[in-house]
């Protein structure tokens, strides 16, 4: 059962990877396209290289946050958090890897939203959430930070929940399982081709 389980966390891993990278390669590509271009200033070229050493570090950070979800055991590293910082923070990283993506986002900040969790983590969750957005959207998406709640609401072309991308069902496995792991309550409804997802933090 013990073997099982340890090749159960590999595949997992494995999956997980190819899945998370997509978002820092799309940058370094895109940055490295640009730093190809002709007449390159001193602005642009040192914007670029901040974008392409950020991607890195993101890398990096995932490599270890999945080793971690691939242990039997793992403690969160705790720290406070503001979370509609790194709502912001994702939300133009985004932006920047799905520029094909015509996708509206307006962020609404009701209050001021702080918590103790883990930053890594959450910040991977939260990405992924807003990656579906630019993915599965229409043409705009709403996300609200109200009380201890952030709502994320678009029309959607496609439903996370119900499509056949592998990449998108490994979107939302990792979605649950971070969730779970720091003790988030995950909520989803769709009517009417509006999907709605709800994160719950304990405050």
């Amino acid at each position: 059962i013990r073997l099982q389980s340890f090749i159960a966390r590999e595949k997992k891993f494995t999956q997980y990877v190819s899945h998370e990278f997509r978002t820092p390669i799309s940058l370094v590509k895109n940055a490295v396209a640009i730093l190809k271009l002709p007449e390159q200033n001193k602005d642009r070229f040192e914007r670029n290289l901040n974008r392409i050493e950020s991607a890195t570090i993101e890398m990096e950070s995932l490599i270890n946050t999945f080793l971690c979800l691939g242990r039997e055991n793992t403690k969160l590293k705790l720290a406070n958090i503001d979370v509609c910082k790194l709502l912001n923070s994702n939300l133009q990283r985004n932006a920047l890897a799905n520029q094909s993506k015509k996708v509206d986002v307006n962020l609404i900040i009701e209050n001021e939203l702080t918590i103790q969790n883990d930053e890594n983590l959450l910040n991977i969750l939260i990405d992924n959430v807003i990656r579906n957005i630019f993915i599965h959207g229409d043409s705009k998406a709403k996300i609200t930070a109200v009380d201890n709640t952030v709502i994320f609401e678009n029309d959607i072309v496609d439903t996370p929940l119900k499509t056949d991308d592998s990449s998108t069902s490994y979107g939302m496995e990792i979605i649950h399982e971070l969730a779970e792991k720091m003790n988030i309550t995950i909520s989803t409804d769709i009517i009417n081709n509006h999907y709605q997802l709800k994160m719950a933090f304990k405050t």
